[in-house]
This record gives C-alpha cells, structure tokens and sequence, in this order.
C-alpha cells in the first residue's frame, strides 16, 4: 500500500512539475519583439520539450520504483502469512500430543476405579424424603411373578456389562435383591451440553406386566420439584419419551416386548 501511495504522489507531481515549464517559457515569449515572436514561440516550444523531457523520464522511473515497491511488499505479505514449518509449530503439534496422552491416561484410571462403583445392590427405603419414587407402586402390585423376576434379572445383569463409563457420561445402576422390581440410575451430563458435570437420579419401577408393558421412569434431580431442565425432564418428575409410552413418538418408536431397559438410557 505504501508503494502505491507514493507511486500516486510522484505521478501527480510530475503533473505539476510540467505544469510549471509552460509558464516560464510564456513569460520568455513575451518578453520578445513582436517580429520575434513567432521565433520566440518555437524557440519556447523547443525549450518546453527539452525541459519536459527530464520530467517525463524522472516520472517513469518514479512509476517504476513504485511498482517494484508494490510487488516487494505483495511478496513480503505472502510470506509473512504462508504457514512455515518451525519449532512453534513443532511445540504445538508436540503438546497436543502430551495432552492427548493425559487425558487417555486419566480416563483409563477413572475407569478403572469407578468400574467396581458402577454397579451394586442396596436398600430402597419405601417411606420418609428418601424413599424410592415408585415405593407406593412396588408395595401395591405385590410380589412379582417369576417371569418378571427372570426377565428383569436378565436386563440387570446385561447393564453390569453394557453400560457407558467414561469422564464425558456415565450410567451407574444400584439394584435391591429384595425389591427386585425397582431401580435406581445415576446419569452423569454428556460432555459438550448444558447438563455437562452434573448428576442425575433417575427411579426406575418394572410393573407386574412387564415386559410387555414398558418400565415407569421419574426423574428425581428436580430441586426439589422447581426445575425442569428441558421439555422430556419435567419438574414433577415425567419423563417423556416414545419408549416409555409418555409421548406418541413417530411409528416404530413405541415399547415392544423386545425393548429393553437399557435402551431407556441410550
């Protein structure tokens, strides 16, 4: 740009510098005798060339010098933005790799330790703020039949093998060997969304016709009833989804006999 400008200003003073030789040359023509003139004219003619001539090529060679000054400072732009290869792009590449290689680390020794967490049995409490969410519907359908019993003892023993563990989400299941028929799940928030870092109880409850019809799911992290984290996760504790036959849902996605709990938490 700097080279343009002044290719600009040498140009518009080479104007002027030519401006300034008719004046003078004037001024000398008039100065002579009328029978003189006409030779004073061609003589002032002559002389306006001679002394345009020096302007004309000082102006050239400014033209020039301010191309050549353009096209220095294009190439200098260029290659000032080309990327070049050096040890800042070496370090770059070589802490990525680092960082990489911790956070594998991590998550192998987070796996490791919470993989004996992930799944365990423990004792539903039935009354008081503690109680399971589903405690009045296990104590209302009585003792489930044994094909309820084998069915959700197969699901459960699938979850202790197929459940996500890793520092973006987690599942963690606890089950009660007496009350075989209910559940509770620990979510934690998907890495990169709103519910990163968080945790979320979920109470789960089989009913006597399972599996043919669909389990009972209420969402507990609630505040205790003033928060609804988004439409399928209401305050009072619904959760809406197809699969639970909580929403109509497109063809296809209703519960059938072949669905599974599991497919309740993808």
């Amino acid at each position: 740009m700097n080279g343009e400008s002044g290719s600009g200003s040498n140009v518009h003073g080479a104007a002027n510098s030519t401006a300034d030789v008719s004046p003078m040359d004037a001024s000398s023509s008039a100065d002579a005798s009328r029978t003189d003139m006409v030779d004073g004219a061609a003589a002032g003619g002559s002389s306006s060339a001679a002394a345009a001539a020096p302007v004309t090529r000082s102006a050239a060679q400014a033209t020039a010098a301010a191309a050549a000054a353009a096209a220095s400072a294009s190439s200098s732009n260029s290659s000032s933005s080309d990327p070049v290869a050096g040890t800042s792009g070496a370090a770059a590449a070589s802490d990525q790799v680092k960082r990489k290689t911790r956070e594998d680390k991590s998550s192998e020794l987070y796996r490791k330790h919470m993989r004996t967490l992930q799944f365990d049995s423990a004792e539903f409490t039935l009354t008081g703020s503690q109680a399971h969410a589903f405690a009045g519907n296990f104590q209302k359908a009585g003792t489930p039949s044994s094909s309820v019993i084998i069915r959700v003892a197969q699901e459960v023993s699938s979850l202790s093998t197929s459940l996500p563990l890793d520092f973006s989400s987690s599942i963690f299941i606890r089950s009660d060997d007496d009350k075989a028929t209910l559940l509770r799940a620990i979510i934690t928030g998907p890495e990169d969304t709103p519910y990163t870092g968080g945790c979320y109880q979920f109470d789960i409850f089989f009913p006597a016709k399972y599996p043919h019809s669909p389990p009972q799911v209420s969402f507990r992290t609630t505040g205790g009833g003033l928060v609804r984290f988004n439409p399928n996760l209401y305050n009072c504790g619904k959760v809406c989804l197809s699969l639970l036959g909580t929403w109509e849902g497109a063809q296809g996605e209703q519960w059938n006999e072949t669905s599974t709990i599991l497919q309740v938490g993808q």
